[in-house]
């Protein structure tokens, strides 16, 4: 099948390069069966939301060997004592911190650089003799994100979660005979199980546990601790890791809270009644009370952009300010020319300061912020050009750090994030678009402090039809085009938006067909089957607005 592409929602307001996703196994873009491709569904079966529930109570302790070796990366050196309750459950328990290259220090404990895939080759190579039935790897880099939340740690979780992650993956692709890695990525404070969300940085962790499964076949999850020293759960790792090897399938994604495990469930959410457009904003929804004031889009001449600001202007008297990196007003928007005001801004490239300064004079009474911002862009893990893909990710992720600072200035009524359902699928290519969806899902559940005013409201959008890449790319592609088929339209699209307001849930996903079938669209075969693609496999996309 040719990569999945990225294109859960329609163009940027950014100027892009136009790109096609390369064939990973040429002639095998034939339709699936007709019972393979999901049934759209009325729209009022659309919407969902993500919960937590218990699985279990978390126990301490393995109680026998599972014959595998336990690898520990962390990013500053540890001693042995919080690793101990591992090695009743491992052969060895193997310390690797993080460096400027491989080293062997002493019996069982080494560096790494964790970035370079070379470098992590020779610990594998070192490995192989006690690794015969296989590794643990516990990727513990991310809990070393920390401080406020700000440029400086989003940029250290891009390495900790994905940068890294790709190194590894990488290094299992370029070493036949590597032993059989099993990767355990841990986070903490990244989702939202008992309350806010503390660390909105590692929600990057979503681009790696379904599509490094998909892209490669290495089984992976993800666990979510309540800190980030191991005194606090170490005890009580082993035993999931231990149920691994169990029969029955054990979650992808994990948390751990109060001494149990919970999982993440997906609830159907009833579409609020028909409101009367006449009377602006849904009634109760965030702003209805207040005078019009300001709506902010960010990315508001692309496809999500152009229909979101529409809506609004449809329904209520408020001016429209549309940032994007050309300043070109959409010809669905001409009718209501006078009361759109358009910013030239990049947000890959310019710092927020300048945005701000440049934003100011525009935003006298800001009541609503929508980030509808963001490239679409994607390649294979094994080929991965880190500076591209942070290049390509920047106007999403920056968004969202300017989205912090117009919340603590303006205090607006909403602010509205537009994310992907990719997050929650995956796909070939998406590894790093997952990635920064999941950031703005996790900003959606997000307070810089317990004082904050601000409604945030998360949207994980399908597949827009009518608009952008997804329209117009990969004919020859039958998976793509099936899910192009039963995409939104731009006038269902802005119903989900209203709906969005009404509802006021922190994280609502929006599927045109049943959410225990979509994943047909995501894998990468019709059977379910994950290929293995060799290291000059790649797939990349992106689209002008």
């Amino acid at each position: 099948w040719p990569a999945q592409a990225p294109w859960d929602f329609p163009p940027p307001a950014f100027d892009l390069s136009d790109h096609t996703f390369a064939r990973i196994t040429p002639g095998t873009t034939e339709a699936p069966t007709d019972n393979a491709v999901p049934r759209r569904l009325p729209e009022g079966d659309w919407l969902h939301q993500p919960g937590w529930v218990r699985l279990r109570r978390a126990g301490a302790g393995a109680r026998t060997s599972s014959g595998r070796v336990l690898v520990v990366l962390t990013a500053t050196p540890s001693g042995p004592e919080p690793w101990r309750a591992f090695e009743p459950g491992h052969t060895r328990v193997i310390r690797v911190s993080a460096a400027d290259a491989f080293a062997r220090l002493a019996e069982d404990r080494y560096e790494v650089d964790p970035a370079d895939p070379a470098s992590i080759r020779e610990l594998l190579d070192a490995l192989r003799p006690v690794a015969r039935g296989g590794v643990d790897w516990l990727h513990a880099l991310p809990l070393s994100v920390e401080g406020a939340v700000d440029e400086r740690t989003l940029a250290r979780a891009r390495w900790a979660c994905l940068d890294t992650s790709a190194a590894l993956l990488r290094a299992l692709a370029e070493a036949p005979g590597s032993p059989d890695v099993r990767v355990w990525w841990v986070s903490y404070g990244a989702q939202p199980v008992e309350g806010p969300v503390r660390r909105p940085e590692l929600g990057l962790l979503a681009g790696a546990d379904e599509v490094v499964r998909q892209e490669t076949g290495v089984t992976g999850r993800w666990l979510d601790l309540p800190g980030s020293d191991p005194a606090g759960w170490a005890a009580v790792l082993p035993m999931i890791l231990a149920e691994a090897d169990a029969p029955a399938v054990l979650p992808r994604r994990l948390a751990l809270r109060d001494g149990y495990w919970w999982h993440q469930t997906v609830q159907p959410v009833g579409a609020p009644a028909a409101y009367d457009s006449a009377q602006g904003l849904p009634a109760g929804g965030p702003g209805a009370a207040e005078a019009p004031g300001v709506q902010l889009i960010l990315g508001g001449t692309g496809g999500v952009g152009a229909g979101v600001a529409s809506w609004l202007l449809e329904r209520t008297d408020c001016r429209v300010v549309l940032l994007a990196r050309r300043a070109r007003l959409p010809e669905t928007l001409a009718r209501w020319a006078d009361r759109v005001d358009l910013v030239e801004g990049d947000l890959a490239e310019e710092p927020s300061d300048v945005l701000l300064t440049r934003l100011a004079p525009h935003l006298p009474r800001l009541r609503g912020i929508v980030h509808a911002a963001g490239t679409a862009a994607g390649g294979l893990i094994v080929r991965r050009d880190a500076r591209a893909m942070r290049h390509a990710m920047a106007a999403k992720l920056h968004g969202a750090l300017l989205m912090e600072r117009l919340i603590a200035d303006h205090r607006p009524a909403y602010a509205a994030y537009c994310s992907s359902m990719a997050t929650l699928f995956g796909g070939l290519g998406q590894f790093d678009y997952a990635a920064a969806n999941g950031v703005l899902d996790g900003f959606a559940r997000y307070r810089a402090h317990d004082t904050e005013t601000t409604l945030r409201i998360g949207i994980d959008w399908d597949v827009w039809r009518e608009v952008g890449m997804a329209r117009d790319t990969l004919h020859a592609d039958a998976r793509h085009q099936a899910h192009v088929a039963v995409g939104l339209t731009v006038e269902e699209g802005r119903r989900v938006f209203g709906h969005a307001l009404e509802l006021q849930l922190p994280q609502l996903m929006v599927s045109t067909t049943a959410v225990d079938q979509a994943h047909a669209f995501y894998e990468p075969g019709v059977s379910g089957t994950s290929p293995s693609p060799s290291p000059s496999a790649s797939a990349s996309a992106s689209a002008s607005a």
